[in-house]
């Protein structure tokens, strides 16, 4: 069913009533993350349906989007102004168990993307600035692999120590990430290290099934190994350092996972938080490999499979990819790691 673009904006315009009204309770308890996830989700919809529908996105959506965009904004200013003032949040500790390291790898990813876009507004709350360099910390170890939807949560991170650090000491996080990585895909099945398509929340529910006995076990039966959906998109962007001896010693073990990734049929289905209409691909790298043609694959920075209108609303579509990890595919993350990123040691990127 075709929509018109008048019955369309109605509909959108709809949409955002219901969220302000569904996050009613949540913005009474000041749960700024919640606010920022909504309102992310409603503006990826809104660009879907435009998309969906052959709409013209500057006369149905964008007012709408642009709206949202201020609210995730002033939501992020908000959360980080919590952590400005709350003891627990602010001091060391927050490593004692799994649960708050997972909560904290999520708080520094949101923060770190919102100091780079405050970075790119000119920081309209300049205490902030000043805060954030203090608290955010410079190095992954503080922060929880826990599964691959940990992943873009990492990258965040990564993309802000490219920024505040000029040393290569971000791309041997890079580096160490990618490592890691690799290693918890070969070593361990998908009951202790899960895919994007399942949370923290998943993972505690298996690790803690026989204690609770509830029953409720989201990963009982996944026994997947040596398959991974962030690896290569990692992998490229590592190679944009050009560092190829360290690329090199990861290869033989990066030769042995089954690269997966899943590719929507339409643009506007990446959108969506499920889709069945698409395809999973499984390629598996080649033992050798040209350094060239590596280098090559890297460079290609085209968005083939989202909406033009998500693709320009870049901070959207990096917390976009944190909600839902499973739609960091190798050319989302190449694309944002060319948005963000600051390391570009090979030849110049693919853009058109």
């Amino acid at each position: 069913m075709s929509l018109r673009p008048a019955e369309g904006r109605r509909r959108i315009t709809s949409a955002a009533v219901l969220v302000a009204v569904a996050l009613r309770n949540f913005s009474l308890q000041e749960n700024h993350y919640a606010t920022s996830a909504a309102w992310t989700l409603f503006a990826a919809y809104a660009i879907a349906c435009c998309e969906r529908h052959q709409l013209s996105y500057e006369h149905t959506a964008k007012a709408a989007v642009e709206i949202a965009r201020t609210t995730i904004f002033d939501a992020l200013a908000a959360l980080c102004e919590d952590v400005k003032t709350n003891e627990k949040l602010m001091t060391p500790g927050l490593e004692i168990a799994p649960i708050y390291m997972a909560r904290a790898t999520l708080i520094y990813a949101v923060l770190s993307l919102y100091w780079l876009w405050s970075e790119e507004l000119g920081w309209p709350v300049k205490e902030h600035k000043i805060f954030l360099n203090q608290w955010l910390p410079k190095d992954h170890k503080q922060s929880y692999l826990w599964g691959e939807g940990a992943v873009p949560q990492f990258l965040a991170q990564y993309w802000y120590f490219s920024r505040v650090d000029s040393t290569w000491k971000s791309e041997m996080l890079l580096g160490s990430l990618l490592h890691a990585l690799i290693k918890m895909n070969l070593d361990h099945e998908g009951q202790t290290f899960p895919s994007p398509y399942f949370t923290f929340e998943d993972l505690m529910k298996h690790l803690l099934a026989g204690f609770l006995q509830t029953g409720d076990d989201p990963l009982r039966g996944e026994t997947a190994r040596r398959m991974s959906f962030m690896s290569e998109g990692v992998m490229h962007l590592f190679v944009r350092s050009n560092l190829k001896p360290s690329a090199k010693l990861l290869w033989p073990d990066f030769t042995r996972l089954g690269l997966k990734r899943f590719e929507v049929e339409e643009a506007w289905q990446y959108c969506l938080h499920r889709t069945e209409a698409g395809r999973e691909l499984i390629v598996m790298p080649p033992a050798t490999k040209e350094w060239a043609d590596l280098v090559d694959e890297s460079r290609d920075c085209r968005l083939a499979k989202v909406p033009k209108a998500l693709a320009n609303e870049i901070w959207i579509l990096a917390l976009f990819v944190v909600l839902l990890p499973y739609r960091a595919t190798p050319e989302v993350m190449r694309y944002l790691g060319r948005k963000l990123g600051t390391v570009w040691c090979i030849p110049k990127a693919i853009e058109t």
